[in-house]
């Protein structure tokens, strides 16, 4: 290990470099935390105890405060971080153990803190690994963030967005990535520079490397590095929750394979992909550090145009859901959120009804129209970007599998204007109309979100939309829904697409093979229509 490693091992004991003077550690309050616990497992072949593990006292040395604790064995200690930098099958088994030890001390009720690999010791004999140590995590933490490899030992091996499970999945999930590439995921030593890289999710997926080796190890890691800095609610749970145990049961032959692979040709595939990445971060940058500004011209634009057009048309060249069907009316509405369209959408809702709903597809339509000005990146449906997916410069937003009352319906009805004057409705299923009348309807669809950091973001939605007929017409009064929403990785998706397609299989057909992979696709459909529109003149 390095001269500057905070974790030293002396006479049968273990002694963390705390990187302060004794004045400085009991400035820093820091005397408390030495009754804090960690955790050490006896991981001896056909048994497993798990128990807490505190250090016992302080001692100086080069007058630097250490803290120091007992080992219950007194050879063969290491770090985890120093088994895995020698790599090898040797480096996996102390991975595995390590994830192992992590869980079933959790099930036994003992906290385990894994901020790190440079905090996890292990002692690993000819016979394996017989005693994991998870260090106490504040002494810990404040050790590691402090020498002078912080990033080597602590910051690289972290995301400070994560709390709980979702942190230590992300430190288990760099620790994998390290043993298959080499190197970490964010390898940036500038912690502010590695923080906006992550941010950006500016690393190489290992579906990029290793497009071969596609199993659950390599989706859970990618899935575990991608996790959403500043939105927990976002993060997807099971990933984390499945990755240890497909570390233990995936690990070692993964390796194995990723090391029989052209490395030559996996630094190409990495080399090509950043840099095409960093193209497209850079633009999301320039756009995020000047957003505000380019958002209020951009809303100053739309506000002055849709003015002018007020006041040149009197309102007469806007949507009427008059003579519509209660089922057509939501179909309008819905076609209004597909086309970002707000005027269509306001059309079929009474008042504020669908304010949340409104006020969403609205800061979209600006978001579209800015990315389009500055990145020449083009929103469109999603049917329709299936049939470009290898076009970076185009990006899925909007509905698919669009269904009413549990009955597929395509959206994109076409709608009179105020001028053409239509007739109101008088009756609906054979019975007359009367104000006051009500229907609901139970909407639920795919709403593809856009792509955020290579990953398709995808929402499941259900809505029930309760309609009154009010002024002659229907009108959407309450809409109230829920959503759950998942992580695609974009290039993975595409890859498995375009696969399809070099294959001599069309779009429609490419699609109906993968859906069982992605059930959030297009229905054929709705693949049928844009197909149509596509070739119309």
């Amino acid at each position: 290990m390095s001269e500057y490693s905070a974790v030293q091992f002396d006479g049968g004991g273990v002694l963390l470099n705390m990187q302060l003077t004794p004045r400085g550690f009991a400035q820093g309050r820091l005397f408390s935390f030495l009754d804090e616990t960690g955790c050490i497992a006896d991981c001896m072949q056909g048994s497993f105890r798990a128990a807490a593990w505190k250090f016992t006292e302080t001692v100086e040395r080069g007058g630097l405060l250490y803290a120091a604790g007992v080992l219950p064995e007194p050879d063969s200690w290491t770090t985890l971080l120093a088994a895995m930098e020698r790599r090898g099958e040797s480096a996996c088994d102390a991975l595995c153990a390590v994830c192992a030890a992590a869980a079933r001390a959790k099930e036994q009720s003992v906290p385990v803190a894994f901020v790190s690999p440079a905090a996890v010791l292990i002692r690993q004999t000819d016979g394996g690994i017989t005693h994991v140590l998870f260090l106490p995590q504040t002494l810990s933490v404040q050790a590691l963030q402090s020498g002078k490899e912080s990033a080597r030992q602590f910051g690289c091996w972290r995301n400070p967005g994560l709390t709980g499970d979702a942190a230590q999945s992300f430190t288990a999930a760099a620790c994998v990535y390290y043993l298959l590439t080499g190197t970490v995921p964010y390898p940036e030593p500038d912690d502010e520079k590695r923080e906006a890289d992550r941010h950006d999710h500016m690393y190489i997926p290992l579906a990029v490397l290793f497009p071969d080796i596609s199993c659950g190890l390599t989706a859970q890691t990618d899935c575990c590095l991608s996790y959403a800095p500043a939105a927990s609610a976002r993060q997807p749970a099971d990933c984390a929750a499945a990755l240890s145990d497909t570390i233990c049961r995936e690990l070692s032959g993964v390796y194995a394979q990723a090391q029989q692979r052209d490395q030559a040709a996996v630094r190409q595939r990495g080399e090509r992909f950043s840099a095409r990445r960093a193209g497209i971060v850079q633009k999301k940058r320039f756009v995020r550090r000047y957003s505000g500004i380019i958002a209020a011209v951009c809303i100053a634009v739309v506000i002055a145009v849709l003015a002018a057009a007020s006041v040149i048309s009197g309102n007469r060249n806007a949507p009427c859901v008059q003579g519509f069907t209660s089922r057509e009316v939501v179909q309008a509405f819905y076609t209004g959120v597909q086309e970002l369209d707000v005027t269509l959408m306001q059309a079929a809702a009474y008042k504020d009804a669908a304010a949340e709903y409104r006020d969403y597809i609205s800061q979209l339509f600006v978001t579209s129209r800015m990315r389009q000005s500055v990145e020449r990146v083009l929103m469109i449906p999603p049917a329709r970007w299936l049939y470009s997916v290898d076009n970076d410069t185009v990006l899925p937003v909007g509905i698919c599998r669009f269904s009413i009352d549990g009955a597929a319906e395509l959206l994109g009805i076409s709608v009179p204007l105020l001028k053409d004057a239509p007739e109101p409705l008088a009756a609906e299923n054979g019975a007359p109309l009367a104000e006051g009348d009500t229907a609901a309807y139970e909407v639920s669809y795919t709403y593809i979100a856009g792509v955020s950091d290579g990953t398709v973001v995808v929402r499941a939605v259900q809505d029930m939309v309760l309609l009154e007929f009010t002024g002659g017409s229907w009108r959407i009064t309450s809409l109230d829904g829920q959503f759950t929403e998942h992580l695609v990785l974009k290039d993975e998706f595409a890859a498995d697409f375009e696969r399809r397609i070099d294959e001599g299989y069309t779009v429609i057909q490419a699609a109906a093979l993968l859906e069982p992979a992605y059930p959030w696709l297009p229905t054929q459909a709705e693949l049928e229509q844009e197909r149509a529109l596509l070739q119309s003149p």
